[in-house]
């Protein structure tokens, strides 16, 4: 039971009726409706819940009611403990009556069933694992190509990374790398050509939202006793209200453990260790999926996506679906963009008319994005979608056209064309472009390429591709 008298009452009575919210998180201006925010909220988003209560008191989407505002609002500071948040509570309905204040204690209970802390805790929170204990059922790197540094950057004594994420196929395969964040463009090139040559062991099935940070470093003793002081500084400094903070540190973590030497980690780990009283490694995945989660429950959108991408995979914890599913879904309502295609995705996995309308929509609305690989596998959906009337194939070409071909996975590239102009009749230029697809598998050393082979057959038999990609 939330009683709400021994936190109220002694506000009321001082009269503190102005205040004013501090945290940016709060300040909206275009405020979701609740159905949309509901599925945050389940999960134990605590920004959702403060804005369900908002909505209630402002009528946004939904009819003014006030007992509800107060109830959503007051249950936002009850899993939160936030200070702006129970100030905004405050500002909105002191003074009360204690009939007001007992129903108000009424609904938050019944609220607190479904979305209290503990509750979504229990149910979406990981069950973290080691990075050894996870390891077993993880793909195992059989062979790495590191990548050559650009001529130039070696001149200018300029040191760089490159922080990609990629699926590993059922074969093995580095597929459809996504390029996070670089300090300098001509890193990236070299970064592709690399990784597209590392080897993974087969599998039941493809592995999605794989992060690699590759380190360009000039040879010679490197100092990381600053790096490491401005490490313990952030920890030092680190609001855990902040899901901002949160999530950039956790995306810190894992680019400087694969950039420390090892006595530079170990150094950094005993201090960790000792400041946070826990036994496992700061850089290990059990530590930056206990920050991702704070942070998703404070509202991150990309916390959220990056934490239901390690539950779906096992990495750093326990496989957990259902909660990848839900952490997913409450990504995508904040329009965060690789969570809307991800939702995309799977309603274009579901053969019925509805479900790919549906599923094209919301990639079409994230083209949005600059990101090239999107449009990639959106242009796949258009050429080669089930139901004939939602075939564009000659929009797919157009598209791909305009694409640079430069930082994008050409064995998908090359396959689209391939698909676009067999929906189009013209499988002289299909076979062509399947066999450039092939080609260009044999030339990144790729020993087995079943779906493209089976896709070539097709076209050699007039057969046009209505499949997922990845067979």
């Amino acid at each position: 039971m939330h009683k709400l008298k021994p936190a109220l009452y002694p506000f009321i009575v001082l009269l503190m009726l102005s205040f004013n919210l501090t945290n940016t998180a709060l300040a909206a201006d275009d405020i979701p409706t609740n159905q949309q925010l509901l599925p945050r909220a389940a999960v134990g988003d605590e920004v959702a819940q403060y804005f369900i209560g908002q909505n209630y008191l402002t009528g946004n989407g939904v009819e003014i009611n006030r007992l509800e505002a107060a109830s959503w609002m007051y249950l936002a500071y009850v899993n939160s403990q936030r200070e702006d948040i129970q100030n905004s509570f405050l500002d909105a309905f002191t003074p009360m009556s204690d009939a007001f204040i007992a129903e108000i204690e009424v609904r938050v209970n019944e609220l607190y069933k479904t979305y209290g802390r503990k509750v979504t805790l229990d149910k979406f929170s990981p069950q973290y694992l080691s990075d050894i204990e996870c390891a077993k059922n993880l793909p195992k790197k059989l062979s790495r190509v590191d990548p050559y540094y650009p001529r130039r950057m070696v001149k200018q004594l300029k040191d760089g990374h490159v922080l990609a994420k990629f699926t590993v196929s059922k074969q093995g395969h580095v597929r459809d790398i996504e390029i996070d964040t670089y300090t300098d463009i001509k890193f990236v090139a070299p970064t592709l050509k690399a990784l597209y040559q590392w080897r993974y062991s087969k599998g039941q099935r493809r592995y999605t939202g794989y992060t690699v940070s590759l380190h360009y470093l000039i040879a010679g003793k490197k100092d990381y006793d600053r790096a490491i002081s401005s490490l313990k500084k952030d920890v030092k400094e680190l609001d855990n209200n902040n899901p901002t903070e949160l999530y950039h540190f956790s995306r810190k973590l894992k680019v400087l453990e694969q950039m420390f030497d090892d006595k530079a980690k170990q150094t950094f780990s005993q201090w960790y260790q000792t400041e946070k009283n826990i036994q496992h490694s700061p850089f290990e995945y059990q530590e930056i999926n206990r920050l991702l989660f704070q942070a998703a429950q404070k509202g991150s959108p990309h916390a959220q996506f990056d934490l239901a991408v390690n539950l779906q995979n096992g990495i750093g914890c326990k496989v957990d679906l259902p909660a990848s599913k839900a952490w997913m879904q409450a990504s995508a309502m904040h329009y965060y963009i690789p969570a809307q295609i991800h939702a995309a995705k799977s309603y274009l996995a579901i053969n019925d008319l509805n479900s790919q309308k549906l599923g094209l929509s919301l990639f079409r609305k994230s083209l949005k994005d600059k990101d090239e690989l999107v449009k990639l596998h959106f242009t796949w959906h258009l050429a080669t979608n089930p139901f004939q009337e939602l075939q564009k194939p000659q929009e797919a070409i157009d598209i791909l056209d305009n694409l640079s071909n430069k930082l994008i996975d050409k064995v998908r590239y090359y396959e689209t064309y391939a698909a676009a102009y067999a929906a189009l009749g013209n499988f002289k230029k299909a076979i062509n472009y399947q066999n450039e697809a092939l080609e260009q598998a044999q030339e990144q050393g790729w020993e087995v390429y079943p779906d493209i082979e089976h896709r070539l057959k097709l076209y050699q038999n007039k057969q046009v591709s209505s499949s997922e990609y990845y067979l």
